[in-house]
């Protein structure tokens, strides 16, 4: 375990060093599968979760 976290903090770290602060955000995906919602379906989802539920119309709160 300590084996992974001390080279996810290297690549922080050499991420940091070639852009700064930019470096340490999300980085695009090289591999695997492509997302499966369009960037509109993306917005429409992200909407949803911070409005958050509502009682009425939900039937629950969080």
């Amino acid at each position: 375990m300590v084996g992974k976290l001390g080279q996810t903090l290297r690549d922080w770290v050499h991420r940091f060093n070639a852009s700064g602060l930019d470096g340490l955000s999300d980085q695009p995906r090289r591999n695997g599968p492509r997302p499966r919602l369009s960037a509109q379906q993306q917005a429409e989802a992200t909407a949803w979760v911070e409005q958050g539920a509502d009682l009425g119309r939900d039937g629950v709160v969080r």
